[in-house]
């Protein structure tokens, strides 16, 4: 197989990765609290009312995706966003549906 053709294949499964990684409710939640840096496991679980195994199994799905990073101090773990384009990414998106709502918001009005 051609190199550029594998290395496409690559980056289509990373994207798939991340794609199914941020295709839950929860874990868009989490990832928004990671927006002002890193955070503590225990400060995750209450902001987004999940046990504590709940939220470790959604950390690791972002994890294995290649999307956070965790640290331990002391008894706490903590965990950031490895590469901050990610907000990027969720903030286009945001603006494109945005933006999709506001059209068919005012195609309806026209119906009226």
């Amino acid at each position: 197989m051609d190199k550029k053709v594998l290395e496409n294949l690559e980056l289509l499964q990373k994207r798939l990765n991340v794609c199914k990684a941020v295709a839950n409710a929860k874990r868009l939640q989490i990832l928004d609290l990671m927006r002002d840096g890193e955070i503590c496991v225990c400060d995750i679980t209450s902001a987004v009312d999940l046990e504590q195994s709940n939220v470790s199994q959604h950390l690791t799905v972002l994890k294995n995706a290649g999307i956070l990073t965790s640290r331990r101090n002391g008894q706490h773990v903590l965990y950031k966003v490895r590469n901050e384009k990610i907000f990027d990414f969720m903030d286009a998106l945001d603006a494109l549906l945005l933006e999709e709502l506001e059209t068919a918001s005012k195609l309806l009005k026209g119906l009226q």
